[in-house]
């Protein structure tokens, strides 16, 4: 079954869903890379009833302040600004 309800539990949720492009391997490590980081905030035990929305924005926060290597070491933050400035 796996995600053949996924629009009917992001309209419940209020949530948008994404999902890798199809036969791109490059982008399924990225994925699981990203989900390993956010793992070691929230382990896969924690009920997330609990997390609240202050921690979930703290980790969005240092992630996106973290340096990636595949970014040539400046943070997601930065790359977006430059592809903001591009457009503006």
């Amino acid at each position: 079954l796996g995600f053949a309800n996924h629009t009917e539990v992001a309209e419940a949720l209020n949530v948008d869903t994404y999902f890798t492009r199809p036969y791109t391997s490059q982008d399924k490590g990225t994925v699981e890379n990203r989900i390993g980081q956010i793992r070691r905030f929230f382990p896969k035990k924690i009920d997330l009833s609990v997390v609240t929305d202050y921690q979930v924005k703290r980790v969005e926060q240092l992630l996106n302040d973290r340096p990636v290597r595949k970014f040539n070491y400046l943070t997601p933050n930065q790359v977006l600004q430059q592809k903001i400035a591009l457009i503006t």
